[in-house]
């Protein structure tokens, strides 16, 4: 181990990075950051744990890496790194986190897997927001991402769902199978939004059925056909002030069965 300037170096064995990284893949760009430190050297030196864990800085390692396994560094190459000594599990991977939210290159599923590690941390959507100066809008956004199916997250994060259409599909989470065809059948955007406002219209029928349900202590089985139209002011209002009124005396029996 030497000193450069302030900062000590490693070598490469000696970095260990961070399991709670963001990036799953962080090989875009590697080349160029390659080429620049060939040219230049390692400008910015690697914040690192006294553990060797690494704070800030893993793509400069996955640079330095590729240098090595192609022959075009030393495997003894001297890294510069800082040591934070009062670096924590909790506080370097937040700092991890949020330096690499601050890179333009994150895909959206990755932000929003950011925002949800830090919220385990106990931070608010507002505070992510201040830390990482976004608004509180976009942090909510993101973090509704993660009620998609897997499959769907993974088509956002790979490029090929467009986030908008994402976005949309986050408004009807709690149908998944409805929104995997949709992606099958590659729809528009508007037949897309005609999709969601039907199966939105859809979960207030069954919402309305089951409250009418409960009101009256009978089963009452929710069909598209039945007629609850009547009821939609009582169902509003209890939702509001959820309060039991005679909403039993006012259904037929015979509007049970479709």
């Amino acid at each position: 181990m030497t000193i450069i300037d302030d900062a000590i170096t490693h070598t490469i064995d000696q970095l260990i990075p961070d399991p709670n990284n963001v990036r799953h893949d962080d090989t875009d760009g590697i080349d160029e950051l390659l080429a620049s430190i060939l040219n230049r050297g390692l400008i910015q030196p690697i914040t690192i744990r006294p553990d060797g864990v690494i704070v800030a800085g893993h793509r400069r390692r996955s640079a330095i890496k590729l240098g090595i396994e192609t022959g075009k560094l030393p495997a003894s190459y001297p890294i510069p790194v800082y040591v934070k000594l009062d670096a924590t599990d909790d506080n370097s991977t937040e700092s991890m986190l949020i330096e690499n939210m601050q890179r333009q290159d994150l895909d959206p599923i990755e932000q929003a897997q950011a925002f949800d590690r830090l919220k385990s941390y106990g931070l608010t959507q507002a505070e992510i927001a201040a830390r990482i100066g976004k608004s509180a809008t976009l942090v909510s956004q993101r973090l509704r991402l993660l009620t998609l199916p897997d499959t769907v997250q993974a088509g956002v994060s790979a490029g090929r769902i467009d986030l908008a259409l994402a976005e949309e599909f986050t408004k009807i989470a709690d149908f998944p199978n409805e929104i995997v065809q949709m992606v099958d059948l590659n729809l528009s955007i508007d037949k897309v939004q005609q999709r969601v406002d039907k199966l939105k219209a859809d979960r207030k029928v069954i919402e309305i059925c089951k409250w009418i349900e409960d009101a009256e202590g009978v089963p009452f089985t929710a069909h598209q056909d039945v007629i609850i139209a009547g009821f939609m002011p009582d169902y509003e209002t209890s939702i509001r002030n959820p309060k039991k009124d005679d909403i039993a005396s006012r259904i037929d029996p015979g509007d049970h069965v479709l």
